[in-house]
């Protein structure tokens, strides 16, 4: 159930309805990504959080503001001095019971997707979407490309926030179509350098396009090797490979405007 985040109506709707059945004020449903504790707690967290499945909850209450903890704890700045990178990382919404074993950080815009549901015409099913390993072979060379240069521009910062490892995951580095997303951050355990992410590209040689297939067998030795030590020059050669791969296609592109309030 969602309560209608009108204020002056406030009615209690199924899950599945994308409109107030008492006002038609439009019903977010905002899925969020759970961190902490076991699946079991999951389903009895908070009633105003309802579990979907894995670490996917529905909150439904969308018309009220989370409670934001004060001071904010150590492991939730790297979001925050990551929020620029909104299209790639999710941020946090709400942290439950704060410095107990039940805590819980909730994250919004998470690597989650929400897909029409088999049965009535209005349910949503949240699933997560595919991970890179898993669309990496059917992908074309521009976009192969292009999800790689998105993870180069990433590079400074996550390192510098100290969860430059949360890009060398397979399960949380995750794509929306031509867009790289996280799942969650992985704070480093030690330092991680580029010769870690070169390693970690020359796993995806063996499924690359065949176009780019060799010029990403060099970029990772001049990774591992120490040829290339600055993401400014990866960025520069991975400009270098998009500008060839993308001679003669043509681009079609919509443009939309979301607002919220």
């Amino acid at each position: 159930m969602i309560k209608c985040p009108n204020p002056e109506c406030q009615a209690i709707n199924p899950e599945g309805n994308h409109q107030c059945a008492s006002c038609q004020s439009f019903l977010p449903h905002r899925y969020l990504w759970a961190l902490g504790p076991e699946k079991a707690d999951l389903k009895r967290l908070d009633k105003r959080y309802v579990w979907q499945q894995q670490q996917v909850v529905l909150d439904t209450e969308p018309g009220i503001p989370p409670v934001s903890p004060d001071p904010v704890p150590a492991h939730i700045w790297p979001y925050l001095m990551l929020a620029s990178h909104g299209l790639h990382v999710p941020q946090p919404y709400a942290l439950l019971n704060p410095g107990t074993k039940r805590e819980t950080l909730l994250l919004d815009a998470a690597a989650i997707a929400v897909a029409s549901g088999v049965g009535a015409s209005n349910d949503t099913v949240p699933t997560l979407l595919p991970s890179l390993m898993e669309a990496w072979p059917t992908a074309a060379p521009l976009r192969q490309l292009h999800w790689l240069w998105q993870i180069a521009g990433l590079w400074s910062d996550f390192t510098e926030q100290q969860v430059a490892s949360s890009l060398l995951s397979e399960t949380l580095l995750r794509v929306h179509g031509p867009l790289v997303r996280l799942l969650e951050l992985s704070a480093d355990a030690q330092a991680i350098t580029l010769h870690e992410l070169g390693a970690f590209w020359q796993t995806l040689i063996p499924k690359a396009h065949t176009s780019i297939e060799k010029f990403l067998e060099n970029l990772c030795n001049q990774l591992i090797q120490g040829d290339i030590a600055a993401p400014d020059v990866l960025i520069a050669c991975l400009d270098q490979a998009i500008a060839v791969a993308a001679t003669g296609a043509q681009v079609e592109y919509d443009l939309s405007v979301l607002t919220d309030q």
